[in-house]
């Protein structure tokens, strides 16, 4: 069993470009207000202050390399798991299962998958669409920073409710293949939710839950757990070796 590419492709940017300093969330209250009887804010003042919730632009800018380990339960079965990433450059993920490492490579001119489990013997190349869809997870600023500059198109969709929490809905197209939907806290502007939609030779759908915010040892506060996977480590800025994103078995 492994992760499909979709998964792959998108745990990537999850845990990028939502992090704070300084700033512990709190939920407690976050659904006791009646904001849909508020003027709500603009799409540009939202984003502002989710920025300014996880720690500022110049934060942001700042990130060049991260690196995350973490693991998942799927079907009763245990995947550890690793990601490398250079902001705008190269990604590489490892997903590993009784033994067995696959990995995917994501490059701004080439992607590549490696799952020896099924008896592949050498990297195979990633079709141009599923390339295209890697591509925003390399961005580590995340699609709502300078989003006007990057040329994605933004549209407030209203408030919404997620498990009786009041959230702001924030849809943002990245290009012909690529739309994310947001779902931003009114009371902490952080994410919990985002739902991507991913048109290639089909459309696929998927959602990512944001939970369990926490400091890590580089005084970063990132969601520690998305969806199934939790990560126990999440490193900004360590060194990272360039060999590491090369298609070889």
């Amino acid at each position: 069993m492994i992760f499909s590419r979709t998964f792959i492709f998108s745990i990537i940017p999850c845990i990028v470009g939502v992090f704070g300093v300084g700033f512990q969330p709190n939920y407690a209250n976050a659904g006791n207000c009646n904001y849909s009887q508020q003027k709500p804010d603009s799409v540009d003042i939202i984003i502002t202050k989710y920025i300014d919730a996880i720690g500022g632009k110049e934060k942001l800018e700042a990130i060049h390399t991260i690196y995350v380990e973490g693991s998942a339960l799927v079907r009763g079965q245990k995947i550890f798991i690793k990601t490398w990433t250079i902001n705008k450059k190269a990604s590489r993920t490892e997903s590993t299962i009784n033994g067995f490492t696959n990995w995917s490579i994501t490059r701004t001119d080439s992607a590549w998958t490696f799952n020896p489990r099924r008896g592949q013997k050498f990297p195979e190349p990633s079709p141009a669409d599923r390339v295209k869809i890697a591509q925003p997870a390399l961005d580590l600023e995340g699609s709502l920073v300078d989003y006007k500059k990057k040329g994605y198109l933004v549209e407030y969709k209203g408030i919404d409710q997620i498990e009786g929490s009041d959230v702001y809905k924030i849809e943002v197209k990245l290009n012909d293949a690529i739309t994310k939907t947001y779902y931003i806290d009114l009371d902490s502007y952080l994410i919990i939710r985002v739902r991507s939609r991913l048109t290639t030779s089909k459309v696929e759908y998927s959602n990512t839950d944001y939970s369990n915010y926490q400091k890590n040892a580089d005084g970063y506060i990132f969601p520690m757990q998305l969806g199934s996977v939790k990560y126990s480590l999440i490193k900004v800025n360590p060194e990272i070796d360039n060999t590491l994103f090369i298609p070889k078995p």
